[in-house]
């Protein structure tokens, strides 16, 4: 009889191949992370450097880019010694940086006022200027609490990257993070409301505020150097306006025109707040006297810093005039790589005019055969409102006028008539709005 060999048992490798393939898995997740945190520091850093090849594509110049665009480096301390010669009229403010400690037990309502920096259709954005408007209903007060943008925050990077920074919070992390660490740094306990606005749409509001040249108007509140004290004179700079500006408009804000001036501004930033919440909280005040004083509006400087903060009267259109001058003289003296430009106003106009209408041509051309590709090629610069950089008022009409034909017609291809309609009537809330700054 032949011996029977017994057969050879079949080997299971599939535990095998699912180890393997559960180590490839890791291995490559592992490596897409540190690519993305790799690749996400690099776009902090690189997001806020000029680039040559955006630049020649779009037929900018690096300065139009840097009056945009901040600098990135702005860890250096800078003191200027106050001129005695200087004839510009201000005084000094002593308790806005000390640390008092106070307990207000009444309704407070925190907003988040978030100046952002990111580029012309670009929604990668940091936090330029953070100030909280804190509203003491019961008291009839504001508090502006007011924050430099290179306060130390978690942004979620290494202490060697240099980026833990409250502006780059807002970036790397979104709005929720940037707004516990504003409410961590202005010992607050929450933010009820936002309104976030880049430099277009900072134009279009102090514009409407009666400034006929936003764009010196606003050189001035983003000067870091020029105006001496650092990110500290900087910020402070920004409240002290807020406070002037809220001030002398508020009566206003409660008259038979503020559906429209409400309306309007809100529909120039983006924000959770409501022309009824808005029209709340006038009313609130009002009933308690808020408008009979400026000391009703306070600022506090987080985190704390015991300096002498120079008081400009910026509702004084000399006082601006003359600041601006001394802004520009500072560039040229120093030849400073600061946050805008050395440029006529007009050179930087005809420049993003030139650009948003070489943007709209490309829009219109996709509209035909996608008009989805239409709407996403000018969406940012739309909710960025860019057309405001515009210094001519009719050619800034006709360009505005064509975002909105392109947009809203593109929409429509898609069968979304409520969008299209949205887009129509934000034109005519702008339009409204600015119509009503002319008339008084």
């Amino acid at each position: 009889m032949t011996k029977k060999v017994p057969k050879k048992k079949k080997r299971n490798f599939l535990p095998l191949l699912l180890i393997l393939l559960f180590l490839t898995i890791l291995f490559v997740s592992v490596g897409i992370y540190f690519k993305s945190e790799y690749n996400e520091i690099t776009e902090i850093k690189d997001s806020i450097k000029l680039s040559s090849n955006i630049n020649q594509a779009d037929g900018l110049d690096t300065n139009f880019l840097k009056a945009i665009v901040p600098n990135s480096d702005t860890n250096e301390k800078v003191i200027d010694v106050s001129n005695i010669n200087d004839t510009i009229a201000y005084h000094f403010d002593t308790q806005s940086g000390t640390y008092v400690r106070k307990v207000y037990k009444g309704r407070r309502i925190n907003i988040a006022l978030t100046g952002v920096d990111s580029r012309m259709g670009d929604r990668y954005k940091h936090a330029d200027a953070n100030h909280v408007i804190s509203v003491l209903l019961d008291s009839g007060k504001i508090e502006i609490i007011s924050i430099p943008r290179d306060t130390p925050a978690d942004a979620g990077y290494d202490d060697t990257t240099g980026q833990n920074k409250l502006t780059i919070v807002r970036a790397a992390k979104g709005r929720k993070a940037y707004f516990e660490e504003l409410c961590r740094i202005g010992n607050l306990d929450k933010i009820h409301f936002f309104a976030e606005l880049g430099f277009s749409q900072a134009m279009g509001i102090i514009e409407f505020l009666g400034f006929s040249n936003p764009h010196a108007t606003l050189q001035v509140l983003r000067s870091r150097t020029a105006l001496g004290g650092d990110d500290y004179q900087r910020v402070y700079n920004q409240a002290q306006f807020i406070r002037q500006m809220l001030f002398r408009n508020f009566e206003k804000l409660s008259g038979p025109l503020s559906d429209i001036m409400i309306g309007g501004g809100l529909l120039l930033v983006e924000s959770d707040l409501t022309v009824g919440k808005i029209k709340d909280i006038i009313s609130e005040l009002k009933s308690r006297n808020f408008s009979n004083s400026l000391d009703n509006i306070s600022i506090k400087i987080k985190p704390s810093f015991p300096a002498k903060f120079k008081v400009y009267d910026f509702s004084d259109k000399t006082t601006v005039a003359l600041l601006s001058e001394k802004v520009k003289q500072h560039f040229k003296n120093q030849n400073d790589d600061e946050e805008v430009a050395v440029n006529s106003n007009l050179d930087i106009s005809n420049k993003v005019k030139n650009r948003l209408n070489n943007v709209l041509n490309l829009a219109m051309a996709d509209t035909s055969k996608s008009p989805q590709k239409a709407i996403n090629r000018l969406n940012v610069l739309f909710e960025q409102r860019a057309w405001l950089q515009v210094a001519d008022k009719e050619e800034r009409k006709l360009i505005r006028n064509r975002f909105v034909d392109i947009i809203s017609y593109s929409y429509e291809k898609r069968k979304d008539t409520l969008k299209a309609k949205q887009i129509r009537n934000i034109a005519v809330s702008e339009d409204n709005l600015f119509k009503l700054n002319a008339e008084n």
